[in-house]
């Protein structure tokens, strides 16, 4: 839904040859992470309506202590269509730097990197944790914990969602800057 809104706000940029508003903004919430995500539409619209990259996409990420009820859930299972080639890619561009810097002893690698391993492996497999062997190497970040006991659970769009990829891209990016990786490693 969000994105289909982001859609049709493009449209209307391109379309009518308005200027778009730089203060309007588009956010992410999650109720499991307690965070908003506040994505500022106005210069990423411009940009794209001009087939142009952004200089920059600043993200400020809130913690809240009660994000109260969604009251629309049926969205979820867009995400996967959504964040998740976005979400593999960014995992797959840094996964040569990290097999070449730290190995491919994933115990040994930065925790939010090795649980994206997790992830990154249920965005290929429809969504769902894929850990085929029982002593598999579980991924732990912040509240979440899976392992090869949830081997067939469908997380993105249920339960790992847009504001939950995002951050743990952030802190992904985070960890693999303190090992001293750069920013686009490839």
């Amino acid at each position: 839904m969000a994105n289909a809104a982001l859609c049709k706000a493009m449209e209307v940029v391109l379309v009518s040859r308005r200027r778009w508003d730089r203060k309007k903004l588009m956010s992410y919430l999650s109720s499991d992470l307690k965070m908003r995500l506040v994505l500022p539409l106005g210069g990423v619209l411009e940009a794209a309506a001009i087939n142009k990259e952004p200089d920059n996409i600043h993200i400020p990420v809130f913690e809240l202590d009660d994000l109260g009820d969604f009251p629309i859930t049926g969205f979820g299972s867009v995400n996967m269509f959504v964040i998740s080639p976005a979400f593999t890619d960014f995992f797959e561009n840094h996964l040569p730097w990290v097999k070449k810097n730290l190995g491919t002893d994933v115990r040994k690698w930065p925790t939010a990197f090795n649980f994206g391993r997790i992830i990154r492996n249920a965005a290929s497999h429809r969504g769902c944790i894929h850990i085929l062997e029982p002593n598999g190497t579980p991924g732990v970040w912040r509240a979440y914990n899976y392992s090869h006991a949830d081997h067939g659970k469908e997380i993105i769009g249920t339960e790992f969602a847009i504001a939950e990829m995002l951050v743990l891209m952030f802190d992904m990016h985070e960890e693999l800057e303190h090992h001293g990786c750069p920013a686009q490693p490839l």
